[in-house]
């Protein structure tokens, strides 16, 4: 799927968050190419914005790529995204280990607990019967 597509918020293409998490950045499409984007101080992106101001609801718009990336951090991802993004890899994989050091998961495919997850399938993530249920982007 390209990024250049609008998707809806369960499948967006990346979701930034505040360190707090007050603030979510669901990237929705994307205008142009990660070196393009890179030329142009004024890149943006289609996000919906959630906030303490807006709530879970959120707003949609446009929103400077340096806002999202000055004011949260990348937490979930496709793989499409990491392939336009390789840098966003190793930020992602950082966050993973420091937000899910600790926890246990529920393979949403197999309903198996296990110990760890692929970096990819951390796209979406529900509480599920004491452990984390990860499913994959819808592609």
């Amino acid at each position: 799927m390209s990024l250049r597509k609008t998707v809806k918020r369960d499948n967006a293409h990346a979701v930034f968050s505040s360190s707090n998490g007050d603030w979510k950045w669901f990237v929705l499409k994307t205008y142009a190419t990660a070196k393009g984007e890179s030329k142009n101080a004024f890149g943006r992106w289609f996000c919906l914005v959630t906030s303490p101001f807006v709530g879970d609801a959120g707003e949609m718009g446009d929103t400077y790529i340096s806002k999202v990336r000055q004011g949260g951090r990348i937490v979930a991802a496709s793989p499409e995204w990491l392939s336009e993004y390789p840098d966003d890899r190793d930020a992602l994989e950082q966050y993973r280990r420091a937000a899910f050091k600790s926890q246990r998961y529920c393979d949403a495919r197999t309903g198996e607990i296990v110990d760890s997850i692929p970096l990819l399938d951390i796209a979406h993530f529900n509480e599920y019967n004491g452990a984390l249920a990860v499913g994959q982007f819808n592609t």
